[in-house]
């Protein structure tokens, strides 16, 4: 992992209601911000295509920064489809302890 990059947090379904992108969205920028790791920089929804919601952050230690927004989603108990993606190429899945790069998502038509 690079020093510097975007993650962008994926939700699906229920994980991607308002209520819920918002307390995920604020948990996720508190603990950021509180080490100074990084910052909210956008976020979206996406009407046909999976996920149904992204949160975006612009980080400046690749490595701290993903594995804080790791263990805050997990100890929110988000779904297991939920992924964190590291700039255009890489994708995680939040439970895989193993950290296999899933690679790009595939494009649905």
């Amino acid at each position: 992992m690079s020093n510097e990059a975007v993650i962008t947090v994926a939700l699906y379904g229920d994980n991607s209601s308002f209520n819920d992108r918002t307390k995920i969205g604020d948990a996720i920028e508190t603990a950021l911000a509180e080490r100074k790791l990084g910052q909210h920089v956008g976020g979206g929804s996406m009407i046909t295509d999976p996920p149904n919601y992204n949160i975006e952050y612009e980080v400046a230690d690749t490595h701290h920064a993903f594995a804080l927004i790791r263990d805050t989603l997990r100890a929110m108990g988000l779904s297991r489809d939920t992924e964190l993606l590291i700039g255009p190429n890489e994708r995680y899945s939040l439970y895989d302890n193993t950290m296999n790069n899933l690679g790009r998502r595939p494009r649905r038509f």
